[in-house]
């Protein structure tokens, strides 16, 4: 990891298979030391939170921002489930669906 090690991250609708409209944002840093077993970036939202729809698909989407632009860092593959899953890429703005094994992370609600 090199520069800020932050990294910011939404919460999106689906939109076709796609991410579509964002409906959270948050940063997290200080992020572990790719390699590392067992590392947890937590991050908080809106003391209000929001609403999710079981069974519906939601897209965890990371990226940089001003606070993350000089960020480097890598995030370790999800070693428990080694199917491919749907995921989907930025590429000269506009979305593109794909599929394979995905990092780790998770999104909890209360």
């Amino acid at each position: 990891m090199n520069g800020n090690n932050s990294v910011a991250l939404s919460l999106n609708a689906d939109n076709n298979g796609v991410p579509g409209a964002v409906l959270a944002t948050a940063d997290a840093s200080n992020l572990g030391t790719f390699g590392d077993c067992c590392t947890l970036a937590s991050v908080g939202g809106s003391s209000k939170g929001i609403n999710l729809t079981a069974g519906t698909q939601y897209w965890v989407v990371a990226y940089t921002d001003n606070n993350s632009q000089n960020t480097w860092d890598a995030w370790a593959y999800n070693t428990t489930d080694m199917r491919d899953f749907p995921w989907a890429f930025y590429d000269n703005g506009t979305w593109e669906a794909t599929e394979g094994i995905l990092p780790g992370y998770a999104v909890y609600g209360h």
